[in-house]
């Protein structure tokens, strides 16, 4: 007869912490996710140091890194720069875009070896690891498999993991409303040899706050709605902290918004939040104008003429290649296009 065995205290307490450890899913163990956390935590290197989340979006520290740590940087336009592991057969490379006069910036892995369960696990283990203080999971946006909100910043900081047409899965952070001032140059950049972009002389001003100018209120408006695309809810935080009257509508995740001249409404609990700005004051030209001058100021090089497959026939429209995403601006003349009355801006994000 088999004597029974009585576990030593040693082997329970081994035991005991076994069990304590997270089950880590055998997918999130292949190669393609640690180079893709790799190249994340190259979004928060610096020369002897990683910063923290507060200094993220100061990207220029990882370029400057980036041979430190086995990148070979080149810059492929102004302010935007290629990292490229040093070693053959990689499989993934890095676009840093640094913060312009736009407040926007963003730092992205992508390759042939990615695949977009793998990109996910790896932003999942990133958003785990603790290393981006508060962050939570957010509604997806087009294209979007995985979307996490930093939270107790200054600026908006997302942690991504999408698909873009003709590139494939992309992992990255992405900044918005990042003022300028509180991130450093690079040395040697040619986005330090780059004029000042059209916001030193726009088009159109873009006030802070409400006013009793009916063009002042439509632009603001406008400007407020694209410079937080990504979050429907930050649209109506900001037009409610600029002074625009807030009122539910009846449709449902819509909130009305008016000021004198214009008014409008916002559809602010999806992926992909609407804008509509419209007044019977401002003219169309004038609409043309204020939505170009806005966009291209929060979106330079990034604005084209157009939008396909609009509804719409007769007027205007813009489509903005967004960091992560495609934003549609229509402008509405009521001559030509039916929009109730008064000219509008829709906005599509």
């Amino acid at each position: 007869m088999l004597a029974r065995r009585i576990p030593s205290r040693r082997w329970l307490a081994s035991l005991a912490v076994s069990l304590a450890l997270p089950v880590v899913p055998a997918l999130a163990q292949n190669a393609a996710v640690f180079k893709a956390g790799d190249a994340l935590m190259q979004c928060l290197q610096s020369v002897g140091e990683v910063r923290p989340v507060e200094r993220a979006a100061d990207l220029a520290h990882s370029v400057a890194a980036a041979d430190s740590f086995g990148w070979v940087p080149s810059e492929v336009s102004a302010g935007i720069w290629r990292l490229d592991r040093k070693e053959a057969g990689f499989g993934l490379s890095m676009e840093i875009r640094l913060v312009g006069a736009d407040g926007n910036a963003h730092c992205i892995a992508f390759g042939p070896d990615l695949t977009q369960a793998d990109a996910d696990a790896a932003v999942d283990r990133f958003a785990a690891s603790g290393r981006l203080g508060s962050i939570g999971s957010a509604a997806l946006g087009q294209g979007m498999s995985r979307r996490y909100v930093i939270g107790g910043l200054s600026h908006t900081a997302e942690l991504l993991s999408y698909s873009a047409p003709g590139t494939g899965a992309v992992v990255g952070l992405s900044f918005a409303g990042v003022s300028p001032q509180t991130v450093s140059a690079l040395q040697g950049s040619a986005q330090q040899a780059q004029p000042a972009p059209a916001q030193t002389a726009p088009a159109v001003a873009i006030a802070n706050s409400v006013s009793g100018d009916a063009l002042q209120n439509f632009t603001l408006a406008t400007a407020l709605c694209l410079q937080h695309n990504h979050s429907g809810s930050a649209i109506v935080t900001a037009l409610q902290q600029a002074g625009y009257s807030m009122t539910p509508s009846q449709i449902h995740d819509t909130k009305d918004f008016t000021a004198p001249g214009i008014e409008g409404w916002v559809i602010f609990e999806t992926p992909s939040p609407m804008c509509y700005v419209s007044s019977k004051t401002v003219s169309y030209e004038q609409a043309q104008s204020a939505g170009r001058a806005v966009a291209e100021q929060f979106f330079p090089g990034a604005v084209q003429d157009g939008v396909a497959g609009s509804y719409y026939t007769g007027c205007a429209g813009l489509t903005i290649a967004a960091p992560s995403k495609r934003i549609e601006m229509e402008i509405l003349n009521p001559a030509a296009c039916d929009s109730a009355g008064g000219t509008s801006i829709r906005l599509s994000m």
